[in-house]
């Protein structure tokens, strides 16, 4: 996380420029995917699959996000943050 870099560590100018590389190739590199799978079709089981890896999302940030964790955040703040659909097999 950025929030851990300290200037004399990796230095902030080397972690702007990851970042800056990083989303000036997001677009090139995401829009081939979605162009060649936006005609593939989903089936019910996919659907759940996505539900079920939404839920696991939620589960993570709430057991594992630092400001949750520590009492920082408001869990109502965290849960406006979460998919609108999530679904929980055990």
């Amino acid at each position: 996380f950025f929030d851990r870099l300290q200037d004399d560590s990796l230095g902030s100018r080397n972690a702007e420029k990851l970042a800056r590389a990083v989303a000036s190739q997001w677009m090139p590199s995401y829009l081939p995917i979605v162009e060649r799978r936006k005609t593939e079709e989903t089936t019910e089981a996919m659907r759940q699959w996505q539900l079920i890896r939404r839920g696991r999302y939620v589960e993570f940030n709430l057991l594992y996000d630092r400001g949750v964790r520590f009492g920082l955040a408001q869990l109502e703040k965290v849960m406006v943050s979460a998919p609108p659909l999530v679904a929980w097999h055990y």
